[in-house]
């Protein structure tokens, strides 16, 4: 009895595992994304708390007449580093394909709380991607694939000076269902992704050398 429990136990974390996505391989590359129009709201607060601003934004993309766009969200802060989660910056709404502004400024003109910005071609260091399933997806990435996408030495190169962005696009197709991309901009491609106005929260070394 004992090992046919073990068995069903056995059996039950297999298939979690694999319905989840967490046998699949994520590949991490280069690549120069195509310029692209961003409508975005500003949240300022806790990224654990950032997803019922998401469920607003995926009920007002139900009226964007744009064929081609993504939801997704730019994240300025590490929350591993802010001593103060409620002042974690980010902009979030949907990239809207370069050929369809006539269908960006609808949308912002039907949502007046959603500001429109041109995005230029940017170089990222890039993820293929990850099946979004649930909350433990972000968190499997967190795990996973953070640690290789955020690795110090490659950082150090591609954002010298500053601390690196975050960028996540979370597509949906049929066949695949929703998936997360996630992407870290070059430093010079930086300063084209600055939507918020708030100041930069105090990180827990601040706190400490205070």
């Amino acid at each position: 009895m004992f090992w046919y429990l073990i068995g069903i136990l056995v059996l039950a974390f297999l298939i979690f595992f694999f319905y989840m996505g967490f046998h699949k391989q994520v590949v991490i590359y280069e690549k120069t994304l195509d310029p692209m129009y961003f409508v975005y709201r500003e949240y300022l607060g806790s990224y654990r708390e950032i997803g019922a601003e998401f469920d607003k934004i995926v009920r007002d993309s139900k009226s964007c007449r744009a064929k081609d766009f993504i939801i997704g969200g730019i994240y300025y802060d590490n929350p591993d580093v802010v001593s103060d989660h409620s002042k974690e910056r980010s902009a979030i709404g949907l990239f809207i394909n370069s050929s369809e502004r006539d269908k960006a400024e609808e949308f912002v003109r039907i949502f007046k709380q959603y500001q429109l910005a041109d995005i230029p071609s940017i170089k990222v260091r890039i993820t293929s991607r990850f099946p979004f399933k649930n909350i433990l997806s972000f968190v499997w990435m967190r795990v996973s694939i953070y640690p290789s996408l955020y690795d110090e030495t490659v950082i150090k190169e591609i954002c010298p000076n500053l601390s690196p962005f975050l960028i996540e696009f979370y597509p949906y197709t049929k066949s695949e269902g929703r998936s997360i991309i996630s992407a870290v901009p070059y430093e010079a491609y930086m300063k084209y992704l600055v939507f918020t106005k708030a100041e930069q929260p105090p990180t827990l070394a601040d706190k400490k050398n205070n």
